[in-house]
């Protein structure tokens, strides 16, 4: 599929439900083995989309394709003293798995880097599984580094910590 047909835009309260059934679904199908099953096994589909209605659905970028929302990207403030000063989080990328590898995921993380960069951001940091293998190369190819930062973010879920300059 040629990249022209992906439409990327700020995500509406509208989206909410779109929204919590492609987080569910990815993080089920994601973090399985990363994440104690226990935790898992206390999402739900409402939870995620619960989760996006509080927020009002803030700071999030969609990737569609004919209209239906394919991928997605949180960003924001980071959250937490462990970064660099004047640091930016992206929250997470998520893309439906029939279309990853289709530069989705690049597009989504370029244009939140540019949102974070003209709401005067310095720098960018997130937490990423240290389990999840596919992630960390994604954002080393980018050129993120580990920022010798882990801690726990779930019961036996480690998270390491990744960022650079804007």
């Amino acid at each position: 599929m040629k990249t022209d047909k992906i439409k990327l835009r700020l995500a509406t309260i509208e989206d909410a439900p779109a929204l919590g059934v492609l987080h569910y679904s990815e993080w089920m199908r994601t973090y399985a083995g990363v994440i104690p099953q226990l935790f898992l096994a206390s999402k739900s589909v409402e939870r995620s989309t619960n989760d996006f209605l509080v927020n009002d659905c803030k700071n999030i970028l969609v990737a569609c394709i004919d209209d239906e929302i394919v991928g997605f990207c949180g960003f924001g403030e980071f959250r937490g003293g462990e970064a660099p000063v004047n640091s930016g989080e992206i929250q997470g990328i998520y893309i439906n798995q029939n279309y990853q590898s289709m530069g989705i995921g690049t597009m989504l993380l370029e244009s939140a880097l540019d949102k974070l960069s003209e709401n005067g951001f310095e720098n960018v940091a997130f937490w990423v599984f240290d389990k999840n293998y596919a992630a960390v190369s994604f954002y080393e190819r980018k050129g993120y580094v580990f920022l010798n930062k882990t801690k726990y973010i779930y019961p036996g879920a480690k998270g390491l910590l990744y960022g650079k300059k804007l």
